[in-house]
């Protein structure tokens, strides 16, 4: 998302409040402000390459999640939501999360296979680092990183940055009553340990 009425750069890594939080930028804008508002994730460097005149002024930001909590929302929301718009993914419908997570393991090993009917390179895209969406040349390239487990709080800071009293609507809330932890066991656990180490050791997330 990029806002010219707020001067600013949201790099959307996915489930992390990313539709809510740029749906609260674009009902702030008005006619002829322009801009950059898609359901697209896009990186810091995405945003550089594309936006070379604004990027070097523009106030930059991003939320962050726990990547146990993310990948486990990620594969709920892509069950429950994605299986509508994309009918090929009806084997991944009966997929447990377990099995989910094999899969995609076992995919990454294997060059241009596809998983469950769909390109892989969107589960690249949603199961890496979320310091590789916000770094650049090796350094981490924002002003400020919010965390989805302070949501409001962040968002507020957020808001102070900029002067901007915006309101934060809740979209894409995949339903469960389940605490994520209880999804995983020994196995799969350390294997999102280990796509995510960065993450975790950079942000101090704890299973």
């Amino acid at each position: 998302m990029l806002s010219m009425r707020h001067q600013c750069i949201f790099v959307r890594v996915s489930k992390a409040a990313s539709t809510s939080v740029q749906d609260a930028f674009k009902a702030d804008t008005r006619p002829g402000d322009g801009g950059y508002f898609d359901i697209k994730h896009h990186t810091l460097d995405w945003y550089r390459a594309n936006y070379p005149d604004h990027f070097p002024h523009f106030y930059k930001f991003t939320f962050v999640r726990n990547p146990w909590d993310r990948i486990y929302s990620q594969y709920r929301f892509q069950r429950h939501v994605m299986i509508h718009k994309l009918p090929e993914m009806f084997a991944f419908a009966q997929c447990s999360f377990r099995d989910w997570l094999l899969q995609c393991a076992d995919a990454y090993a294997v060059p241009n296979r596809f998983l469950f009917g769909v390109d892989r390179a969107i589960f690249g895209r949603h199961l890496t680092n979320q310091l590789d969406w916000v770094t650049l040349d090796g350094e981490i390239a924002v002003d400020f990183i919010g965390r989805f487990e302070h949501l409001d709080a962040d968002f507020a800071k957020v808001c102070e940055a900029l002067g901007a009293p915006l309101a934060l609507p809740k979209h894409n809330v995949t339903p469960s009553s389940n605490d994520y932890r209880d999804a995983y066991d020994d196995e799969t656990r350390a294997l999102v340990a280990q796509w995510h180490a960065r993450d975790i050791a950079h942000f101090g997330y704890t299973f």
